[in-house]
């Protein structure tokens, strides 16, 4: 009865162990899987030329009137000459969203082509929404639990403001886009140009240039800055525009790193615990050889169990894997390369691990004599 309860306790550990070594290996695996998916997005979404420049407000010792320096924003802002092939817009600041005041990071749109966006329902504003200067937004799809509906439309406050949220957007191959906020600037309220005036004041306003076809957009972005008055802005230019940070956790190496350091652990953790395995079934080991069993034959019957345990293994971190993206997302839906990039991925585990795990096996039953393990088994 021990012998059993052992056994299985063995058993038992083998599938555990199995199963954390797959969901490291898969995370470590799906880090370059989704970098390239990041990469690939990250290209798809960008533009080929760019410059930008960030304004702080031309002030020594003294801090002028609120309503001075809003006015020196919107003249700023609104006299920006666009191109119609040129985008424009306002980079990364900060608004509060929902009624729990969570930061979130925002764009806010100025004028030329709308950016390059993958919707998942909706779509941009009309021009005729544009026009009557109601507040929208477009967001990513992970802010649309921040969302609510009425009368078929989503709605978010924003800066204890209400907007309309015409689309949701999401990358393709990423989630680089999931939690995307961008505003319009013909289409904000005014608690949200409050927010300008204290990121004018208090730090900098950064202004992106992007365009595919006008390969000197630093020149159109320099001609309006010279027409600007220096005695009310302080400009800072630079040719190319300012990366956005659209990861980091796929990108830093230490992710990676730990990872594999789990996966190697887990395989380590394997041998201690088929040697244990291997000792308590010695007896029949011997037995087996007694009766003609050949070491292939063995090792082929150990193989057998070892790769049935992994496959329960896989079958129970894929599930786990699941919960997981459940909880992270409200959702869990496999689409047909997320189901083939896994079945690479656990293949690919499958066949390094077992690799792995079968050498001691091996080389044990090959060294096993029937005499020696009769007599190991007595004593």
């Amino acid at each position: 009865m021990k012998k059993k309860l052992r056994y299985r306790l063995n058993t038992f550990f083998l599938i555990i162990g199995f199963c954390i070594a797959s969901v490291a290996f898969h995370y470590s695996m799906g880090t370059y899987v989704s970098q390239d998916g990041e990469e690939t997005d990250i290209k798809k979404c960008s533009f080929e030329e760019g410059a930008c420049f960030s304004v702080v407000p031309a002030v020594a010792g003294y801090i002028p009137d609120k309503d001075i320096l809003n006015n020196d924003i919107d003249a700023l802002l609104k006299n920006i000459e666009g191109e119609n092939n040129t985008l424009i817009y306002i980079l990364e600041i900060a608004p509060y969203i929902n009624e729990q005041h969570g930061m979130a990071s925002a764009d806010i749109y100025l004028s030329g082509p709308m950016p390059k966006y993958d919707f998942v329902y909706g779509g941009f504003p009309s021009e005729k929404v544009l026009n009557s200067g109601n507040l929208c937004v477009v967001l990513g799809i992970n802010k649309k639990d921040y969302t609510y509906r009425r009368a078929g439309q989503y709605y978010i406050n924003i800066e204890d403001e209400e907007y309309l949220v015409t689309g949701f957007v999401s990358a393709q191959n990423s989630r680089i886009l999931d939690n995307e906020v961008l505003l319009f600037y013909d289409c904000v309220g005014n608690n949200v140009r409050d927010s300008l005036y204290n990121y004018y004041l208090s730090s900098t306003l950064t202004i992106n240039y992007e365009s595919d076809v006008n390969a000197d957009v630093y020149t159109l972005m320099n001609n309006y800055v010279d027409k600007c008055p220096s005695d009310t802005y302080i400009f800072y230019m630079s040719h190319g525009s300012v990366d956005k940070k659209y990861s980091t956790a796929v990108k830093n190496p230490v992710y990676k790193q730990f990872s594999n350091l789990i996966y190697i652990f887990c395989i380590i953790m394997i041998f201690f615990v088929i040697e244990l395995w291997m000792m308590r079934r010695k007896e029949e080991y011997a037995i087996r050889k007694a009766f003609g069993y050949t070491n292939a034959k063995l090792f082929k019957m150990v193989f057998y169990e070892l790769l049935c345990m992994l496959l329960a293994a896989i079958v129970l971190s894929e599930a786990f894997l699941a919960i997981l993206s459940y909880l992270d997302t409200g959702l869990y839906v496999l689409e047909i390369s997320d189901i083939y990039n896994r079945f690479v991925m656990e293949v690919i585990f499958g066949a390094v691990t077992l690799l792995l795990v079968s050498i001691s096996p091996l080389l044990k039953l090959i060294k096993y004599r029937p005499a020696q393990l009769m007599s190991e088994v007595r004593t």
